[in-house]
């Protein structure tokens, strides 16, 4: 009843892993899709004589803080020789979400993408698993919104047009029970470009909206499946980096396509806790799969990079009361029996001024001039070495 991933040796393990474990040259960083600002954040150049230095203090560090696995937009140099978990961001390179999932060429352009993007990693033995995307979001009113606008040649807009049809018994008056309709009066009229329904008040259209939520997910997750299955037999398929407030039908319909189910975690206060609900949630709707915390983190207000820490995630005021969230979270996760890890977010601070979005938090195990926090990191050395007994 408690979920482990497996080494290759066959030894099980708790994955204990590092978001963003990258020396950030600006050319790989990008590569990555990590942003950067020269000369605003970490850069292995400006503290090593070579990438491989970086790369074999990197390596030194992380096991001495006992971390096992790198996670999303890390360096995949062999190197490093943690196991790895990649984010190969299939599904935009597919086009898949917000274009059209259900046409003809869909799986052949997925297939051609997952071949591509997994090239790098042939003969790879330090490959866990990959994240198809990080949090796409699956925004049920706006998906069926967005697709009943398209032209009618859009496939997936078709399977829209059939599952109302469908829904409703070919009674358009069922349908206006729970839509107005924005100059339709008919089935066909809902065909054309721009067409549009507007949720009644009292009805329940709802449930025909999470019904193609369920639909399109069901068909992005099988796709996804099928191509990393094809392009990399033995790589396992970790989901797409769900968004804290995980839309339901998503996980309803990721049943059978993935082999670990992967959420990103705010953590909730200074004390550590971790929702028992969400965790149980997640088992119950995915039928039992294992679950990955993708990432997680605690920023300080005290810190060395200057991060400004300008958002509503979890900030502390000081590095001691950091440490103290952190561990206490790190334990909840390991006592939970379905998450088979934990991912901290990430190896350096953001680069002064924040990242090319804006974010700008003190997340690093080390700030922007490569230097650990020493509490954090002997509290991870410390602790992360008990997590598999905590765990079992």
């Amino acid at each position: 009843g408690v979920a482990w991933f497996r080494a290759p040796d066959g030894s099980r393990f708790y994955s204990k892993g590092v978001n963003i474990v990258h020396g950030f040259a600006a050319t790989d960083a990008n590569r990555q899709g990590v942003p950067f600002s020269e000369g605003a954040g970490f850069h292995w150049g400006s503290r090593y004589p070579d990438l491989a230095s970086w790369r074999r203090q990197t390596r030194a560090r992380l096991e001495a803080w006992g971390f096992n696995t790198r996670g999303g937009w890390s360096d995949p140099d062999l190197a490093l020789a943690l196991p790895q978990t990649p984010d190969l961001e299939l599904g935009r390179s597919a086009r898949l979400h917000w274009f059209d999932p259900f046409a003809p060429d869909a799986p052949r352009r997925t297939g051609e993408a997952a071949r591509e993007l997994l090239a790098p990693f042939e003969d790879n033995p330090q490959l866990l698993g990959v994240f198809t995307d990080n949090e796409v979001g699956w925004w049920n009113t706006q998906l069926f919104r967005w697709y009943l606008a398209q032209p009618p040649e859009n496939a997936t807009k078709e399977r829209l047009l059939a599952l109302l049809r469908s829904w409703y018994g070919g009674s358009w008056k069922r349908l206006e029970r729970d839509f107005v309709a924005a100059g339709a009066g008919d089935f066909k009229g809902l065909e054309p470009a721009k067409a549009g329904l507007r949720l009644r008040p009292g009805g329940r259209g709802m449930a025909v909206v999470n019904a193609f939520t369920r639909l399109v997910a069901q068909r992005y997750y099988q796709l996804a499946r099928e191509a990393v299955k094809a392009a990399r037999p033995g790589a396992l398929v970790l989901g797409d980096r769900l968004p804290l407030y995980f839309n339901q039908d998503a996980v309803l319909a990721l049943r059978g396509q993935v082999d670990a189910l992967s959420t990103n975690y705010n953590v909730d206060g200074a004390d550590g806790w971790v929702a028992p609900w969400y965790f149980e949630s997640l088992d119950r709707l995915s039928g039992g799969l294992p679950v990955l915390v993708s990432e997680w983190f605690c920023a300080a207000s005290d810190n060395r990079s200057g991060n400004r820490n300008n958002g509503h995630l979890l900030t502390v005021p000081t590095q001691e009361a950091r440490v103290r969230a952190a561990e206490a979270a790190l334990r909840n996760f390991a006592a939970l029996p379905n998450v088979a890890g934990a991912h901290w977010f990430q190896l350096y601070d953001e680069p002064l001024g924040g990242r090319a979005d804006g974010e700008d938090y003190n997340f690093g195990l080390l700030d922007r001039f490569d230097a650990p926090y020493a509490g954090l990191a002997a509290m991870f050395a410390r602790v992360n070495p008990a997590l598999d007994a905590l765990h079992a």
